[in-house]
């Protein structure tokens, strides 16, 4: 009886690479629903799974009955015995002129499943632009989202993950391969997130120097706001801050400054005014019912109405920066309905999150107590302060800038 070993004592941290037992001449073939069963016999009648591959070389060569699985490519290619993959690389390259890129990850799909290709990483390095060639066309169709840019990772991955898809229809997994790259999972859902997509669309060349141009013209008092804030969310510390400051004191150009020097970092800044006039004025701006959806009627009690599972409430998850402007006009039930939603929405990250204020997010408010308060119909001025967010129970954890 055969044992088959997939450590390697001599090893302190061995690679592993599963083989896949079979009875003989019971191995698994790959084929197309079209093929005849002439064809598919012909073409596998001779064919070396992984598991018979293994046991002839080990008979053939003696020496190699001390390595893992996962040694004999590197052992063989000092000894001049590996198979080239270039033949592999060049037909992938061939068949693109004729094929779809669906196509293509099937045919890639294929010489996995055969155990032809020597080096499968070598492969995928040289042919993934030709198999995920198809992707940024699909994904606009499908979002609907005619302007979707996609980096070289992104497109890499979620190549990887059709890959994977077909991959586990067949039983297998790119983990049975040694150092092929593995998805992912969690990033299908962000990839299909139209709200996130679009809070990760904005032209970081333009605004890294729309940042550099403007941050010269903070004053001295403004710098520190900035530095402060950008050291919170650089170092990941959770903050609850007021920008306090009068009319015409450019809060706004503070909050358009830290949005370019965020987002131009691939970082999520959520913009929202209590007016729908000054939400226009923020970059990317909305009005803070819109976004965080507010209900009308607040109490004590008051939640969001955000789903944990939705794409609004990933969108908070993955958000680096939420600034909230013309605060002090919204009654501070809102503020605590939003402190409740995002305590439940971040407590999926990390249970200590339920405790810090706003789910530990960074939370920027600002605005002047000097100019419009909270509307309370018919409210006497102690109903009114009352009402206002600096007598909320959440206030003492604000730090005013």
């Amino acid at each position: 009886m055969w044992r088959i070993f997939s450590y390697d004592i001599h090893q302190r941290w061995p690679s592993v690479q599963r083989l896949t037992f079979h009875l003989p001449n019971q191995q698994h073939v790959v084929f197309d629903d079209a093929d005849s069963t002439t064809h598919v016999y012909l073409r596998n009648k001779n064919l070396l799974t992984m598991f018979t591959g293994w046991m002839m070389a080990n008979r053939r060569f003696p020496e190699g009955r001390f390595l893992t699985y996962v040694e004999y490519p590197e052992a063989c290619s000092v000894m001049g015995f590996l198979v080239d993959d270039k033949e592999y690389v060049s037909t992938i390259k061939e068949v693109a002129e004729l094929a779809s890129a669906a196509q293509l990850r099937r045919i890639f799909v294929m010489l996995l499943l055969s155990g032809s290709m020597g080096r499968p990483l070598s492969v995928w390095e040289q042919t993934w632009a030709y198999l995920s060639d198809n992707i940024l066309y699909h994904r606009r169709h499908d979002l609907q989202y005619p302007d979707l840019t996609m980096s070289q990772d992104e497109l890499q991955t979620f190549c990887l993950l059709q890959i994977e898809k077909l991959l586990q229809s067949n039983g297998k997994s790119l983990r049975n391969y040694a150092g092929m790259p593995v998805p992912d999972n969690s990033l299908v859902s962000q990839f299909s997130n139209l709200m996130l997509l679009h809070e990760l669309q904005y032209d970081t060349v333009s605004l890294s120097r729309e940042h550099d141009a403007n941050i010269l013209k903070l004053n001295e008092e403004q710098m520190v706001v900035y530095d402060k804030i950008i050291d919170c969310v650089s170092n990941k510390r959770h903050g609850f801050l007021f920008v306090y400051g009068f009319g015409g004191t450019r809060k706004t150009f503070l909050y358009r400054v830290l949005s370019a020097r965020l987002r131009f970092e691939k970082k999520i800044v959520i913009n929202v005014a209590s007016s729908g006039i000054t939400s226009l004025l923020l970059p990317g701006g909305k009005t803070a019912h819109s976004m965080f959806n507010i209900p009308v009627e607040l109490t004590e009690d008051t939640v969001c109405r955000i789903k944990k599972d939705s794409p609004k409430a990933e969108v908070f998850r993955l958000a680096n920066l939420i600034i909230w402007d013309e605060a002090p006009m919204t009654n501070k039930l809102a503020f605590e309905a939003l402190d409740r939603t995002l305590c439940d929405i971040m407590v999926s990250v990390s249970d200590r999150n339920k405790d810090l204020p706003f789910g530990g997010k960074v939370v920027v408010l600002g605005g002047d107590f000097k100019q419009v308060l909270p509307v309370i119909p018919k409210g006497s001025r102690a109903e009114i302060v009352m009402a206002s967010i600096n007598s909320s129970v959440i206030w003492k954890y604000c730090e005013v800038l």
